[in-house]
């Protein structure tokens, strides 16, 4: 796939495969990229009303990726950013972040595990369109090609920020903690699960006035703040940045069972 091409039109592009003719193809999943569901509903046909919230965990590409070199991406603004002394808490890069882009099978698993029903992630466009415009990166578009498939495959639904707009969807709210694995090999983190009940609690109530269609927690897992680098832990999975290795804290436990009974005992 080559010629003149802007990020803002990638969703119309990925959703037709252009033979090397100039025909149009077979569509793919990520035809999808501005529809939400298997079923092919959009994010804006939901009732708005709590009982049909679509509850979910957000993340955000450079946090959590990795693979800064990997897969035919280009510099992302960020990872000049980020190379330049003083900009980041200890010169913390995410150059290898969560390592999502290699490890999203293992991902995809435990927002299964969590019970989460929607996932919000947004698109590198360095990896999909290295030199900003211009020819697309067809290792990036599978990279996100594959994870769409593994969420659907999962039951659950992609939410993809490519713009903002009414109705409301909440698409990144949570807490840092100073979160550490202790003698049980577990992760107790009571001050997130407060904050989350009594936000979610109050959101409830919002939810009777407005059209609130959405809530996605943020993080799903702790990666790489932007100023504060890998010193604040936002995530529902512990990840020790040294091994990768995930733990699932209670505070994911608690959302798992909040989303079952649909937020019914906020």
């Amino acid at each position: 796939m080559s010629g003149i091409v802007t990020r803002r039109t990638y969703a119309e592009i990925r959703s037709k495969k252009m033979a090397g003719d100039g025909s149009a193809a077979e569509n793919t999943i990520s035809e999808r990229l501005l529809s939400v569901s298997g079923s092919g509903r959009t994010c804006f046909d939901r009732s708005g009303s709590f009982s049909d919230l679509a509850w979910g965990a957000a993340t955000s590409a450079y946090q959590i990726e990795g693979a800064a070199n990997s897969g035919g991406k280009g510099p992302h603004i960020w990872d000049i950013y980020t190379a330049q002394p003083g900009h980041v808490f200890e010169q913390h890069i995410g150059e290898e972040a969560c390592d999502h882009y290699h490890r999203y099978h293992e991902d995809v698993q435990i927002m299964k595990k969590i019970g989460l029903k929607t996932y919000r992630f947004s698109i590198g466009w360095s990896r999909v369109i290295p030199e900003g415009t211009g020819k697309v990166n067809e290792e990036g578009l599978a990279f996100y090609d594959a994870l769409i498939n593994e969420l659907l495959e999962n039951g659950i639904e992609p939410y993809i920020t490519l713009y903002h707009q009414k109705p409301i969807y909440i698409t990144e709210n949570g807490m840092s903690c100073h979160d550490v694995v202790y003698l049980d090999g577990k992760v107790h983190d009571p001050n997130r699960i407060d904050f989350l009940a009594r936000y979610l609690h109050e959101l409830k109530r919002a939810a009777e006035e407005i059209d609130l269609r959405g809530y996605f927690q943020w993080s799903l897992m702790d990666n790489f703040e932007w100023a504060k680098g890998y010193s604040e832990r936002f995530g529902l999975v512990y990840v020790d940045f040294r091994t990768q290795k995930r733990i699932l804290k209670d505070s994911a436990y608690w959302y798992r069972d909040m989303i079952q009974d649909n937020g019914k005992n906020l």
